[in-house]
């Protein structure tokens, strides 16, 4: 798999996503597994 990073917030309700200004960087660890998201 690929690895991701996710910065910034995505709010409730508008589908809109925003970069913060002090954005938390969660690494998203690398399954093997074929089809698992997490």
């Amino acid at each position: 798999g690929y690895q991701a990073w996710i910065i910034g917030v995505v709010e409730k309700g508008g589908r809109t996503a925003k970069i913060i200004d002090k954005p938390r960087i969660i690494e998203v660890p690398a399954k093997d597994t074929e089809g698992e998201l997490w």
